[in-house]
């Protein structure tokens, strides 16, 4: 959790009181007015975004009431049931021994690495940021050493590494005028960057460098000699992170979708296999329709999964599987064919009619109408909610009223 240039954040951690007693009814102007009676107005303020930060990472991460927090270092913070699992793997093989965190910002890897039973030091070059951490491991009764200073393997000088690079690159307009984060996937443009990143991991016994998980993998210059596997990791239906594991650290399969979703964990590992689609009268007419959980789509694994599940896609490329019954695994919600039909207003309507369906929500792959457009164009008039899936077949459009599978 990287934090970029130098802060001009103020803290001070005689605001932890004050934190403390502040109501939890209080909201907006109330609450400003409460901290107003007792603090300057620079401070006031200063610490009703405190205040607002720790809600709004309730249920993100652990111990959130107690966490001094910045809206960058939310915004960037890994969600805590992820950066536990990552925590545990780096326990089981690294042990006793100390795990430097390159990037540390306010510590959100690095409490879950402390929590774990790891020796942890963080590398955070921002001062501000660095006391932040500190109040951090105070306030949660962990322990871990923090460093100020630029990540380097002159400041970091441990066998085992985790990196997460800040990948700011600026700002860019955002909703209602206000600018956010422009963010990049130019590994050359990482803080640190990848070129100084792979100098740095023949010194190491191992690394786990955390990657965006909309990156390409393939596009990376890694040298052929390194040992390497890489990690998509899922978390309730959404894509959070890859991570790019090297040295002692590496798995024996090139490739892993880990998926995480109401509780179970789940894993699927190996290399990419490709499946044959289904024959294109066979795709119209499945009896089931499988939505993929998108750590097995970005891993390239979706065809280990279906040959596991015995299904196939419904056409090339395009994500959805066919299968003739329903699988329970939280890698992917299955789905009930009730009917299906070309995507023409006309027979929608006239599909949904039959089973008296009106408004309905539509779940889409390849096809470039968005799916609130869809469901206004093509929803029905009949009494009951509906749920249709629109894809794009290999010789047609076509439309599928379904019914979800409630493993």
């Amino acid at each position: 959790m990287g934090t970029g240039p130098v802060s001009t954040l103020r803290f001070d951690p005689r605001w932890a009181r004050i934190l403390d007693e502040l109501p939890e009814n209080l909201e907006g102007l109330q609450r400003l007015d409460w901290l107003h009676r007792r603090l300057p107005p620079e401070e006031a303020r200063q610490v009703a975004e405190f205040a607002d930060l720790r809600r709004r990472a309730r249920g993100k991460l652990v111990d959130a009431g107690h966490l001094w927090l910045t809206r960058k270092g939310l915004e960037q913070a890994t969600d805590a049931r992820v950066a536990a699992l990552r925590a545990e793997r780096l326990r089981r093989v690294c042990g006793d021994e100390a795990v430097a965190d390159a990037t540390a910002g306010l510590g959100g890897d690095l409490l879950a690495m402390a929590r774990a039973g790891l020796v942890v030091v963080g590398i955070e070059r921002d001062p501000t940021v660095a006391r932040l951490l500190r109040a951090n491991l105070e306030a949660t009764g962990l322990e871990a050493g923090v460093i100020c200073a630029r990540a380097s393997p002159h400041t970091v000088r441990t066998d085992w590494l985790f990196v997460d690079p800040d990948r700011r690159t600026g700002t860019r307009p955002g909703a209602g005028g206000r600018t956010g984060p422009r963010r990049t996937l130019d590994p050359r443009r990482w803080s640190p960057s990848l070129e100084e990143l792979l100098a740095w991991l023949p010194r190491l016994r191992g690394a786990c460098l955390k990657l965006p998980p909309a990156l390409n993998p393939a596009a990376l210059p890694l040298p052929p000699s390194l040992c390497r596997s890489l990690e998509w990791v899922s978390l309730e239906g959404e894509l959070k992170e890859l991570c790019l594991w090297t040295g002692e650290l590496a798995a024996e399969e090139p490739r892993t979708a880990t998926i995480l979703r109401r509780g179970a964990r789940e894993e699927l590992a190996g290399s990419p296999l490709k499946v044959p689609p289904l024959a294109a009268k066979t795709a119209e007419t499945v009896a089931w329709i499988a939505d993929p959980d998108p750590a097995l789509t970005a891993s390239g694994l979706l065809g280990r999964f279906a040959r596991r599940v015995s299904a196939a896609p419904l056409a090339p490329e395009l994500g959805y599987l066919g299968a003739c019954e329903p699988n329970d695994s939280p890698a992917a919600a299955f789905y009930r064919v009730i009917d299906s039909t070309p995507l023409d207003r006309r027979r929608v309507r006239a599909m949904l009619a039959r089973h008296d369906i009106g408004p309905i929500v539509v779940k889409k792959r390849g096809l470039q109408e968005t799916a609130a457009k869809l469901a206004a164009r093509l929803g029905g008039k009949g009494s009951r909610p509906g749920l249709v899936i629109a894809a794009k077949l290999e010789r047609s459009r076509r439309v599928f009223l379904v019914r979800k599978h409630e493993s």
